[in-house]
């Protein structure tokens, strides 16, 4: 099978780990985690790429995918005093925890998140936040830490306080990004691999209790990009959909998800290779 040149990671939570296990899938058909053409990461897909960029294998991510994939382990337990100062904070976690479980992960490649920055990285790095001060997306790249990139990347509003940075608010890429896709040039996305997190949503409108019904409301615009992606790169984009996972599950089975990605990632590979 011939071998992807560029990475292209959308966000999705605790999907993430679907990602995981189609990568672990593209190794399995043949292929390399190295990307020249360069990694594209939105929100958890910043998480992996930067891993990936930084050249961790796909056994080293899978190793470190409860810290990075559980978020009872990376959100701080919810105390009256983070009630009490949300409306200054505009969130509840101050993301500290998130850089601990980095911070030690990337120490084991002898590397500092204090001062790394997404220049450093061996493939080029691109990660994407959205930039609340001039209202646009903001595609993050060379002298900018990769630490502030990916806190920018994966604050959800609500959840993570806004990321300042050089006097500009950023939030959750995603917020602004529907489709990261239409970041990788046009000259390479005939080579490109897409692994797309693709939200629930539920069997019919109809039945679908509240909290299904906001969450289809919520996603419909990035439902809308994902099927642009499929329709106009079906040999480049894995559609990668997990029903009974929500992005913001406490207490996912992630060993599950992971193997679910890899199954999802195994048929695609193959009819690619046909």
């Amino acid at each position: 099978m011939r071998s992807f040149t560029t990475l292209c990671l959308n966000g999705g939570g605790v999907r993430g780990a679907l990602q995981v296990g189609a990568l672990k899938a593209y190794i399995e058909a043949g292929g390399s985690l190295h990307f020249p053409g360069g990694i594209y990461g939105i929100s958890i897909g910043a998480i992996m790429g930067s891993l990936i960029a930084f050249n961790f294998t796909i056994d080293e991510i899978i190793l470190h995918v409860h810290e990075c994939l559980r978020f009872d382990h990376l959100v701080e337990p919810l105390r009256l005093q983070h009630v009490l100062d949300f409306q200054t904070r505009r969130g509840i976690d101050s993301g500290d925890t998130v850089y601990g479980h980095l911070s030690r992960i990337f120490a084991t490649k002898g590397l500092s998140l204090e001062t790394l920055r997404i220049r450093d990285s061996p493939v080029p790095l691109h990660i994407v936040a959205s930039d609340l001060t001039k209202c646009k997306p903001v595609l993050f790249c060379d002298s900018v830490r990769v630490w502030d990139a990916i806190r920018a990347s994966i604050s959800l509003p609500l959840v993570f306080t806004p990321h300042t940075i050089s006097g500009r608010v950023f939030v959750d890429g995603a917020i602004m990004c529907k489709n990261i896709v239409k970041y990788v040039p046009q000259n390479q996305r005939s080579t490109m691999l897409a692994l797309l997190c693709d939200s629930t949503r539920p069997n019919t409108l109809e039945s679908a209790s509240p909290h299904e019904f906001m969450l289809y409301v919520l996603s419909a615009t990035s439902h809308i990009e994902v099927r642009w992606s499929l329709q106009h790169y079906p040999q480049n984009v894995c559609l990668l959909t997990d029903t009974s996972t929500s992005i913001l599950e406490l207490t996912p089975d992630l060993d599950r998800i992971v193997e679910k990605g890899r199954s999802i990632g195994s048929d695609f590979f193959a009819k690619r290779s046909l």
